[in-house]
């Protein structure tokens, strides 16, 4: 499976971590972010329509980015729970 959008990079890294605990994610949560070598979670591109498409698809949470959290207007447009990581 070859994906070319680093913004899958944080659900990527939850899954693997959820699998070395043996426990599982939260299935009602989004993951969005790129993970850089460090391990630093970087900001990504189109974070509005990424919450959007969570949201219809029946998330309820999304972690991501502190710097893609939304202003308060666009937050008022999200019924997605956000956490920043």
């Amino acid at each position: 499976l070859r994906i070319n959008d680093p913004g899958i990079d944080l659900g990527v890294a939850a899954a693997l971590y959820s699998s070395r605990l043996e426990q599982p994610l939260d299935s009602d949560a989004v993951y969005i972010g790129e993970v850089g070598l460090g391990g630093e979670v970087r900001p990504v591109s189109f974070v509005e329509s990424r919450l959007k498409e969570a949201e219809k698809m029946g998330f309820k949470q999304a972690y991501l980015p502190s710097p893609n959290l939304p202003d308060s207007a666009q937050k008022k447009k999200i019924a997605l729970l956000l956490s920043p990581v």
